[in-house]
């Protein structure tokens, strides 16, 4: 009987535990799922409930930090970051943490911190894709298109699907663009990669669409600005994609 009753117990705490898991991960995805769609606030709400309970989960730190990224709370979303490279227990979540970092400070506009923490990151885990993405970004922004482009090329070779990588390679073009037409055309093939593997990334449908706009094909320019809007993921971006939409169609 006693034996009985101790496995019996062991059950229901397992059964317990496991609710418990289920029911984080469920959070988890809905927090994940607030992100991907633009809604930072309800999404940092999520979040912070869910440190609140496990405040040793390491992984939603990160997801606190992009919510704080999302809402342009810079300082916040920094030392979310160093919260949770604190609590790592891996090089791979050491080294998610710095790429964000990374992106962070690319956003305020330090690149040069920016890029000091891409080549930690590239040397910690020099395998891994993203940090050259990510500094191909900086490198774009400070208007160093050539390594820029090398680091694009770098980020592809080790993950064909990595889609920064496209997106700044994408930007190059466009940019080239506006001297030679033909760099229009592989900018689109690079926006192109990048909506199929995220269809919700509204930016890039609006620079997609502005690379059909600028080559004439205005139907598809407005296939794809009408796309954003109606994603919802950018208020800013809406906007512009309405004006363009009213110039097209008086243009008609």
């Amino acid at each position: 009987m006693l034996f009985c009753g101790a496995v019996l117990i062991y059950s229901l705490i397992v059964i317990c535990l496991s609710w418990s898991e289920i029911r984080e991960g469920l959070a988890i995805g809905r927090g994940e799922e607030l992100l991907a769609k633009g809604q930072y606030e309800q999404a940092l709400t999520v979040f912070t409930k869910l440190i609140d309970s496990n405040p040793d989960s390491e992984k939603l730190y990160h997801s606190r930090a992009r919510a704080y990224l999302g809402l342009k709370q810079y300082e916040r979303a920094i030392l979310e970051c160093e919260i949770g490279m604190g609590k790592s227990n891996s090089i791979t979540s050491y080294y998610n943490y710095l790429n964000l970092q990374a992106i962070i400070y690319t956003q305020i506009g330090d690149y040069q911190r920016a890029g000091e923490i891409c080549a930690k990151a590239i040397s910690a885990v020099p395998h891994f894709a993203q940090a050259y993405s990510i500094r191909a970004s900086v490198y774009f922004y400070q208007r160093d298109y050539y390594h820029a482009l090398k680091d694009c090329e770098k980020a592809i070779q080790l993950d064909s699907s990595n889609t920064l990588a496209y997106k700044v390679k994408g930007w190059i073009h466009a940019k080239a663009g506006e001297i030679d037409k033909g760099e229009l055309l592989k900018a689109i093939d690079c926006f192109t990669k990048v909506i199929r593997v995220e269809p919700r990334d509204g930016e890039t449908y609006y620079n997609r669409g502005l690379a059909y706009y600028k080559l004439g094909e205005k139907e598809k320019a407005l296939s794809d600005f009408d796309r954003l809007i109606r994603l919802g993921t950018s208020s800013e971006l809406s906007q512009k994609a309405g004006e363009l939409i009213e110039q097209i169609r008086k243009s008609n």
